[in-house]
């Protein structure tokens, strides 16, 4: 999979817990090249929450947001929530 964050191709990649390490579920690279990491045992919703989260990370460093940790986690939940709770809205 790859998402494209404003001009950037971002690939998603899959690794291991061994490799991320036991408590991460997900990374995001920007250099040298961008890309995300999700570990490759995570199941939905989980997988597609910890994309999101890593996607967040890459437009915070991207635009320059300095948004920090724990206002990712805000958005992520409420980003999150936002399309769970409202699917018969067709946002997108």
């Amino acid at each position: 999979m790859v998402l494209r964050i404003g001009p950037t191709l971002v690939p998603v990649l899959e690794a291991s817990p061994q490799h991320l390490g036991q408590d991460v579920l997900g990374l995001w690279e920007g250099c040298p090249k961008a890309r995300i990491l999700l570990r490759d045992d995570l199941e939905d919703p989980m997988r597609r929450q910890t994309l999101l989260h890593e996607a967040l990370h890459a437009i915070d460093e991207m635009y320059g947001l300095s948004l920090g940790e724990s206002r990712i986690r805000v958005l992520e939940q409420v980003l999150t929530g936002l399309v769970q709770d409202n699917r018969h809205a067709e946002l997108f």
